[in-house]
């Protein structure tokens, strides 16, 4: 195995992989540093010490081995419960109509929850009335940018008798490495500010979609005016009310790599929130919302 990482190193003139990655315009350069990773990978995958110290979560993600072994466990644990409540309480389509997730995104509340909560899970207005702090785990030995987006489409819209969807945070400029998953807002970009979820009295349940979207090479997310046959209003983009999140995406080519989401209904804290954010006395409906999937306690 070694033997065959040294040739490759060496057909590249170069003495590390990271040297390899580092030559973009060799189009085989990426195929190359793939192989050596499964290659180290297969070397360590048996070895009983690498099996203790992950088993015991004790190892480093700058290892390839612990990647794979933890991207390994995601696949088969926590990615098949996200998209079983993705779908089945309509999160997917009534946001985006897909995902392949890519990422291990988890979200908890300051001060309020210490772990990390289950998709789907019901919160209190209470809790949920400050940003959530986020974990992004990638697999890969990279560092790379994404955008994060929190949507509420399950607001009432008397017009239409319908619904709209509210636009309650974006964060962008989200700069993760597969060592580093702990988001730090305070070296992100908040476009749009956190806004408290605050349901209206028998409004039903709403559902807080967050997806997470890789940013286009690597570069800073540029909120712009785009011309031409189908040219967006930069403005628009950013409306709470009505926002269009397939919009957003398109116009600033992000893709869907990870996602989440809780949900809030009217609760005793409601009132509270409402009023110390100055977001004004909210409606009253009759009938309660009918709602059409699985109620996910905890």
């Amino acid at each position: 195995m070694q033997d065959r990482i040294d040739t490759i190193l060496q057909h590249y003139n170069v003495t590390t992989v990271e040297d390899i990655r580092d030559q973009k315009s060799r189009a085989d350069a990426y195929l190359a540093s793939v192989e050596i990773e499964k290659l180290r990978i297969n070397a360590e995958i048996s070895n009983p010490e690498v099996i203790h110290q992950f088993n015991s979560g004790n190892f480093d993600m700058k290892f390839p081995v612990y990647r794979f072994l933890a991207r390994q466990r995601w696949e088969k644990n926590d990615r098949l419960l996200l998209m079983d409540r993705l779908e089945n309480m309509k999160v997917i389509p009534d946001t985006l109509p897909t995902l392949y997730p890519r990422v291990d995104m988890k979200l908890r509340f300051p001060g309020k929850t210490t772990h990390w909560i289950d998709p789907g899970r019901i919160m209190s207005t209470g809790v949920t009335a400050q940003a959530p702090e986020f974990s992004i785990q990638i697999f890969e030995d990279a560092t790379k940018l994404y955008t994060i987006v929190i949507v509420d489409p399950d607001t009432p819209d008397l017009e239409s008798d319908s619904y709209k969807t509210t636009l309650h945070y974006i964060l962008a400029d989200v700069r993760i490495s597969g060592n580093e998953p702990l988001v730090d807002k305070a070296i992100a970009r908040e476009l749009v500010p956190y806004l408290p979820p605050h349901p209206e009295k028998n409004s039903g349940y709403h559902r807080y979609a967050v997806w997470v979207f890789e940013q286009p090479d690597g570069e800073r997310l540029a909120v712009q005016q785009r011309e031409g046959k189908d040219p967006v209003n930069v403005d628009s983009l950013l409306e709470r009310e009505r926002f269009d999140i397939r919009l957003f995406r398109s116009a600033h080519g992000l893709k869907a790599v990870g996602a989440h989401f809780w949900r809030n209904g009217y609760d005793s804290k409601t009132e509270g929130v409402r009023e110390k954010f100055g977001l004004g006395p909210g409606n009253v409906y009759t009938h309660k919302r009918f709602q059409h999937y699985e109620d996910y306690r905890e």
